[in-house]
C-alpha cells in the first residue's frame, strides 16, 4: 500500500495540502507486525506516532484483559505520549498481521507546526477516544 493512500485514509489529515502531506510521506517509515505481536506496552518510553496502513490492533489500558479500542486502517495512535512526558498510556497488540506507518514524535511535532489545523483535528480525536473509554468504565 502506498504511504500517501494510507495517510489519506486517516481523518486527522483530511484537508492537508498535498505538499504538506508529501512531507509526511517522505518522513514516514513502515513497520510490520504479526498477529499477537506487541507494538508497545503501557509505560514504555515513546518515540513514534503511528497510522494503521492495513490490519487492525487491540488497544488496552490498565488491566490487559480490558479492550478499550480497536484500531483499523486509517487510525492514528501513539500521539498521546507526546503530551504525557513520552510515556505510553496503553498496550497495543496486532489483532491480525498489520502494516503501520510511523514517524518520530519530533517529526510529527514538526508536521503539526507546518499544519496547525491538524492539531485541532487531533484534539477532537483525542476527546472522542477519552469519551469512549469513560463510557466503558461506567
Amino acid at each position: 500500500m502506498e504511504k500517501e493512500d494510507a495517510l489519506k485514509k486517516c481523518g486527522v489529515f483530511a484537508g492537508v495540502e498535498d505538499a504538506d502531506l508529501q512531507w509526511l510521506v517522505d518522513e514516514a517509515g513502515y513497520d510490520i507486525f504479526e498477529q499477537g505481536q506487541v507494538v508497545f506496552e503501557e509505560g514504555d518510553t515513546s518515540s513514534r506516532v503511528y497510522v494503521v496502513a492495513s490490519g487492525s490492533l487491540h488497544v488496552r489500558v490498565g488491566d490487559s484483559s480490558k479492550l478499550v479500542s480497536f484500531a483499523e486502517a486509517g487510525a492514528l495512535f501513539g500521539e498521546y505520549a507526546m503530551f504525557v512526558k513520552g510515556v505510553r498510556t496503553a498496550r497495543v497488540v496486532a489483532a491480525e498481521p498489520s502494516v503501520l506507518l510511523s514517524v518520530s514524535s519530533d517529526q510529527f511535532r514538526e508536521f503539526l507546526l507546518r499544519c496547525p489545523a491538524v492539531m485541532m483535528e487531533l484534539l477532537q480525536t483525542a476527546v472522542r477516544r477519552l469519551h469512549r473509554v469513560e463510557r466503558r468504565r461506567n
